[in-house]
């Protein structure tokens, strides 16, 4: 029943808004064909007003074609005169300038003719000061000729000096370079093997938590000696020797790969934790992931000095080939641990943009 009436509340609804629709539709019609009325009316009267304005224009436009052609036949006579007028005055003065420039020549040219004679006196004597100059000037280049022949002699032996000198150099700098790669080599295959010792005690330690959770007895809980862990980690960061910056990203980056995993699997231990029933078990697991714990705050130690080597390496290697597109996958790998660990640093007191680069 109540639907049938919900039914008919929408049928009439929708008449309602029907036959509003159609009103609407209606005036907008009636209001449209009066519009086109008062259009035709609009455009009859502009079109007899412009016929009424075309004749007045033809008229105007024929009074100012009469005006016109007066003034120009007025204006083609006052120039024609005016003409007239500048070469009669311009033939008049030209024949005064003629007579007044025969009469100034006919006056000097006796003037001009000692003055010839001077003239070609002190040319040659400027000659005779050009060829001693010549002489002069040959002999001077002859001496500088030789000057630049010892100048470009000693030139090239001091050229084969510095070549000498530069193949040393390099040969000095390339042998710095493969040391400083071997040693960064030596430290990152370190890292490397941290990270396979604490990723095998991580195997272990969930095959414990597998294990006991399936019911098995005298399950074997793996260790980890975090003492040496954090000795070796703590050379790696204080080690003093040089590195470049693609190596100190590498360094970074695989320590960065260590504490995610950390992060990860200890998320994964603690959710495991709680079903372990068994209170020794229980106690031997807990200590292990107490020790999650210890060694996750040594990586972190570590990481820090390492970023601090970075920081202060910046201003001298920010120029280097290639150097914003690993630290842009570093900052990439970097939030993923972020998202892990911002509890933990929170609680510590810890910032987490600490170096002059962010990644954002």
């Amino acid at each position: 029943m109540q639907l049938k009436q919900a039914i008919d509340a929408e049928i009439a609804d929708r008449i309602r808004v029907n036959q509003t629709q159609a009103d609407n539709i209606n005036r907008l019609q009636e209001y449209i064909r009066q519009q086109e009325v008062n259009k035709n009316e609009i455009i009859q009267n502009l079109s007899r007003k412009g016929d009424i304005d075309q004749k007045k224009l033809n008229e105007e436009s024929r009074r100012l074609n009469d005006k016109i052609q007066l003034i120009t036949a007025e204006v083609t006579r006052n120039t024609s005169e005016r003409d007239q007028r500048l070469r009669d005055e311009m033939n008049q003065k030209y024949n005064s300038l003629q007579s007044l420039i025969k009469s100034d020549l006919d006056a000097t040219s006796e003037g001009e003719r000692e003055k010839g004679r001077k003239t070609e006196e002190r040319l040659k004597a400027m000659n005779e000061i050009v060829e001693n100059m010549k002489t002069v000037q040959q002999t001077d280049k002859a001496k500088n000729k030789e000057r630049f022949q010892k100048i470009n002699e000693a030139l090239a032996t001091l050229e084969h000096h510095l070549e000498i000198g530069d193949k040393k150099m390099d040969k000095i700098v390339n042998a710095e370079i493969q040391a400083r790669k071997l040693h960064e080599k030596a430290l990152l295959a370190k890292v490397q093997e941290l990270e396979d010792r604490v990723n095998k005690y991580l195997d272990g330690l969930n095959k414990a938590f597998d294990d006991v959770k399936s019911g098995k007895d005298n399950v074997k809980v793996p260790t980890l000696d975090t003492d040496a862990l954090r000795r070796e980690m703590e050379t790696i960061a204080a080690d003093k020797n040089k590195m470049s910056m693609e190596g100190l990203l590498k360094l970074e980056e695989k320590m960065t790969r260590v504490q995610q995993g950390l992060n990860r699997d200890k998320r994964e231990i603690h959710d495991k934790i709680n079903d372990v029933v068994n209170k020794d078990q229980f106690n031997k697991l807990k200590s292990q992931v107490n020790k999650l714990d210890q060694l996750m705050d040594d990586v972190e130690k570590a990481q820090e000095r390492v970023r601090d080597k970075l920081e202060r390496q910046i201003p001298q290697d920010v120029s280097a080939p290639d150097f914003w597109s690993k630290y842009d996958r570093l900052c990439s790998i970097r939030r993923g641990k972020r998202q892990g660990r911002n509890t933990r640093r929170r609680s510590k007191g810890n910032s987490v943009g600490r170096t002059a680069l962010t990644c954002v």
